[in-house]
C-alpha cells in the first residue's frame, strides 16, 4: 500500500467511525438527555436533517482544501463541546457537518488516487471495532471524555489529510456521496420492481436498527442471556453482522436477503427478552450488508451509479421522526415495539418477495404458452 492509498484508507476509517460514533453518541444523548414524548429521537432527526443540508450544500459548491482544514476543526469543537455539556442541540448540527466535511476529505482522497480506491470494507470493518470500543457503552467509567473527544481527535486528523487541490473523481452515484453508500437511499424507481423493493426494505433497515440500539442496549442491560457479555460487543457484533457479509464473494440472492429479513421478524417476536430482539436485529443487519456489498464489492460501480447520491439523510431524518413518535403511541412497553418494528421489516421483505415470484412464476407461464414456431418448414 502506497502513501496515497494509506491516506485514503486512514480517511475512510475516520468517516467511518464518525458514522458508526454519531448514531451511538447521539442515540446516547436523545436516550438520557432528549426531548421526552413523540419528539424523543430528535437528535437524530436533526443530526441526519443537518447532514442532508450540508451534503446538498457540498455537492454543489465543493469546498477548497483550505475552507475543509479550517471546517473541520470548527466542527468538531461544536459537537464535542455539545456533548460535554449534553447540549444535544450543538452536538448533532456539528456532527452533521462533521460527518458530510469528513466524507468529502474522502472523495478528494479518492481523486488523489486514481485506480487506488480499493473498496471500503475493509475501513468500514475497522471504524466498527474502534466505534464499539471508544463509545460503545455509554455508561462506562470515562465514557463522557471519550464520547466527547471522539469527534474533536477525528476532526483535527481529517484536517491534517486534506490533499492539495485535486480534481475530484467522476461522480459515481452514492459512491459519490455519504460514506460509500452507506446512507444511500434507494431510488424512488427501485419501488416500482419486486426485487428493487426487497433491496429498498432492506437497505431503509438500517435506521430503526441504528437509531434504537441504545434503548435496545438499555433493555438488555439488566438482563442475564445472549447479550450478557458486555454493551460494547454487543455493539461489535451488531454492526459486524452489518458488514461482514460485503465480503461474500458473489451476490446474495433475492431470497437469501428476504429470508434474513424474515428470521429477523421471526426471532424478535418469538425469542424472549432481549436475546430476540438483538438476534433479530442482527440478522436484519447481515440483510442490509447483503445489499450494501452489491454498490461497493469491486466491480460493482453500475449497482452504485443507480443507487443516487443524495436524500437519504432527509428521508432518514423523517423516518427517525416517526420512529420516535410510534415508539410513544404503542400501548405496550418499548421492547415489544421494538420486536414490532423488526417484525414489519420481515412482512415488508415477504411481501416483496413474494410478489416477485408471483410475477415470475407468470411471466414463465406466459411464455410457455406461446406456440413454438421455431420447427422445421416443408417446401414444396
Amino acid at each position: 500500500m502506497n502513501a496515497p492509498a494509506a491516506m485514503l484508507f486512514a480517511a475512510r476509517t475516520a468517516a467511518w467511525t464518525l458514522l458508526f460514533g454519531g448514531w451511538l453518541v447521539l442515540g446516547a444523548l436523545a436516550l438520557h438527555h432528549g426531548p421526552a414524548g413523540a419528539l424523543q429521537f430528535a437528535p437524530l432527526a436533526l443530526w441526519l436533517g443537518t447532514v442532508a443540508l450540508a451534503q446538498w450544500a457540498l455537492l454543489r459548491h465543493p469546498p477548497r482544501p483550505w475552507a475543509l482544514r479550517g471546517g473541520l476543526p470548527a466542527a468538531g469543537a461544536l459537537a464535542a463541546a455539545g456533548v460535554a455539556t449534553s447540549a444535544w442541540v450543538p452536538a448533532a448540527l456539528g456532527w452533521g457537518v462533521l460527518l458530510v466535511a469528513a466524507s468529502n476529505v474522502v472523495r478528494q482522497r479518492r481523486g488523489a488516487a486514481p485506480g487506488q480506491a480499493a473498496s471500503p470494507r475493509g475501513p468500514a470493518l475497522l471504524a466498527a471495532l474502534c466505534a464499539a470500543a471508544v463509545v460503545g457503552d455509554p455508561l462506562a467509567g470515562g465514557a463522557l471524555a471519550a464520547m466527547t473527544a471522539l469527534p474533536a481527535v477525528l476532526a483535527l486528523a481529517l484536517a491534517c489529510g486534506v490533499p492539495p487541490s485535486t480534481p475530484a473523481p467522476a461522480r459515481a452515484g452514492c459512491r459519490s456521496g455519504l460514506f460509500d453508500c452507506a446512507l444511500g437511499s434507494p431510488p424512488w424507481a427501485a419501488w416500482a420492481t419486486p426485487q428493487g423493493r426487497l433491496r429498498a426494505v432492506a437497505a431503509l433497515a438500517m435506521l430503526p436498527m441504528m437509531a434504537l440500539l441504545p434503548w435496545m442496549l438499555e433493555a438488555c442491560r439488566s438482563e442475564a442471556g445472549l447479550w450478557a457479555f458486555g454493551p460494547r460487543t454487543a455493539v461489535a457484533l451488531h454492526l459486524l453482522a452489518m458488514l461482514l457479509p460485503a465480503w461474500w464473494p458473489r451476490a446474495v440472492p433475492a431470497a437469501g436477503v428476504a429470508g434474513l429479513l424474515v428470521a429477523g421478524g421471526v426471532c424478535a417476536l418469538v425469542l424472549p427478552g432481549g436475546d430476540g430482539l438483538m438476534l433479530g436485529m442482527a440478522l436484519q443487519a447481515a440483510a442490509w450488508g447483503c445489499v450494501w456489498r452489491d454498490a461497493v464489492a469491486p466491480g460493482q460501480g453500475a449497482v452504485a451509479r443507480a443507487h443516487g447520491e443524495g436524500g437519504a439523510g432527509g428521508v432518514g431524518a423523517l423516518a427517525v421522526l416517526a420512529l420516535g413518535a410510534g415508539l410513544v403511541a404503542w400501548p405496550g412497553p418499548p421492547a415489544t415495539a421494538m420486536a414490532a418494528v423488526a417484525a414489519a421489516l420481515g412482512l415488508a421483505a415477504a411481501l416483496a418477495w413474494g410478489s416477485g415470484w408471483v410475477k415470475q412464476g407468470t411471466r414463465e407461464r406466459a411464455l410457455a404458452s406461446v406456440p413454438d414456431r421455431s420447427g422445421p418448414t416443408h417446401s414444396v
